[in-house]
């Protein structure tokens, strides 16, 4: 028994005929849909993911600033006060140390002169002051206060107790 089959005798369109009606290898529907193009649609700054992050993490910063801000004027308070300043000579450099619960602002009194010398302050308790800087002689006087204390700045007891304060003299620094 012999079938002859014919392929590809029609032009364009290829044919399978084994002794009857060929069969067509053609799609009547095509198989995808064409595709329009979308029209692109900017998105507005608003909706934009970055700007919607970032506004809440603004809006964050803002109100934990704010917390912040509270607690430290409830719970911060004022600087505690200044006490026990000690002074003594090391090497013909002074050490004075004090006891205090934050920053301080340190003077020093010779005669009617005031000099400002906080920048010379380690910590919050202790200030090292060589003796080739000239600051002190042996009538100078040291004034201790909370840094922010207004006022002027005075060795005698009723201010040093209103401002908070402590004060040391040279004459009376014990030597090493």
């Amino acid at each position: 028994m012999s079938t002859h089959i014919d392929l590809g005798t029609a032009p364009g369109q290829p044919i399978l005929t084994a002794g009857g009606e060929g069969v067509a290898f053609q799609a009547a529907v095509t198989v995808l849909p064409e595709l329009e193009e979308a029209a692109a649609r900017p998105r507005t700054i608003w909706r934009h993911p970055a700007f919607i992050v970032s506004l809440v993490l603004a809006g964050l910063a803002v109100i934990a600033a704010a917390v912040m801000l509270v607690l430290s004027l409830v719970l911060g308070g004022s600087h505690g006060a200044v006490s026990d300043a000690a002074l003594s000579e090391a090497g013909g450099n002074l050490h004075l140390t004090w006891n205090s619960s934050g920053a301080v602002e340190l003077y020093v009194l010779t005669g009617s002169s005031t000099l400002d010398a906080s920048q010379l302050v380690v910590g919050t308790d202790e200030a090292w002051i060589p003796s080739a800087l000239g600051v002190y002689d042996q009538s100078s006087c040291f004034v201790i206060r909370p840094q922010g204390t207004s006022g002027e700045v005075s060795a005698a007891v009723d201010a040093l107790a209103a401002q908070g304060a402590a004060s040391v003299c040279v004459r009376d620094a014990a030597s090493q």
